[in-house]
């Protein structure tokens, strides 16, 4: 992932590698108490894409993040593209 990514989150604070996404997902999975399983039977995303989007492995499509954030509560609204 090259392009930098707004973190909805914390204003002003912007990611601009896909490991700090996943860092970013993986501090609110474990925030919320959930383990990676548990957050794909919430998402219906395969428990493999979620290690590997935690690990900044894999690339993240906007509606991807959309959902995974906010199966973990947090709010992407006010930082989606126009």
């Amino acid at each position: 992932m090259t392009d930098a990514v707004s973190s909805p989150g914390a204003d002003g604070v912007t990611f601009t590698t896909g490991a700090q996404v996943g860092r970013w997902l993986r501090g609110l999975r474990l925030q919320a108490g959930l383990t990676q399983d548990q957050l794909s039977e919430r998402t219906g995303v395969s428990q493999r894409y979620i290690s590997e989007l935690e690990r900044g492995r894999t690339n993240v499509t906007l509606s991807r993040l959309f959902l995974v954030a906010s199966a973990l509560g947090a709010s992407l609204s006010g930082h989606a593209p126009r």
